[in-house]
């Protein structure tokens, strides 16, 4: 198992690390100098955020930059280090109850901070207000990885629960959206 973690994080690096370093050097350091004075501005005040993956939560001052689309990076990047630390110190029982707590617990935090904070910006942004949506993978490959698992149970399961829970997650979006608590009269991205 906790080879397991470091292997998967290596993976992920040896992907994802070599094209986006080269994407960030061309972004910062070149590009900026064929294009408009403010796109300068950005690649000498923040290069750092993209090196750390940082820059979701700097996304505010990125937003017409042309590094910005990165900020979905940065939260994936997050989810691997988070879920290999998780991986390396929880036992399977463990991880199973830190996975589904926080897909139960989370959506009540992104409420609150929607509604009572107006934090959409963050909200869609933020590696931590992710973390629910990411566990949901984290639990169907504890579930599949299970060595006692009937795979014909799991594909009817699968089927069912798909034809019942997409229109079910569906309507519920419709109903319970929060960006539908936003008034109309303030701009929907902050």
């Amino acid at each position: 198992k906790k080879q397991w973690a470091w292997h998967y994080l290596k993976n992920r690096a040896v992907r994802i690390l070599p094209v986006y370093f080269v994407m960030c050097l061309l972004g910062l350091y070149v590009l900026p100098y064929f294009s408009e004075s403010s796109m300068k501005d950005v690649a000498e005040a923040t290069p750092w955020h993209f090196f750390l993956f940082l820059q979701n939560y700097n996304i505010a001052d990125l937003a017409t930059y042309n590094m910005a689309v990165t900020w979905s990076l940065a939260v994936e990047v997050h989810f691997y280090i988070v879920a290999a630390l998780l991986v390396h110190v929880l036992s399977a029982r463990h991880l199973l109850l830190a996975f589904a707590s926080t897909i139960v617990v989370l959506p009540f935090f992104k409420y609150a901070a929607l509604y009572y904070m107006g934090m959409f910006a963050a909200l869609y942004h933020s590696s931590h207000f992710a973390m629910d949506d990411f566990f949901w993978g984290g639990l169907l490959a504890i579930w599949v990885r299970r060595q006692d698992i009937n795979m014909h149970l799991f594909q009817k399961v699968t089927a069912v629960g798909a034809t019942i829970a997409l229109p079910l997650a569906f309507l519920l979006t419709i109903i319970f959206n929060p960006v539908m608590f936003i008034p109309r009269d303030e701009p929907l991205f902050i």
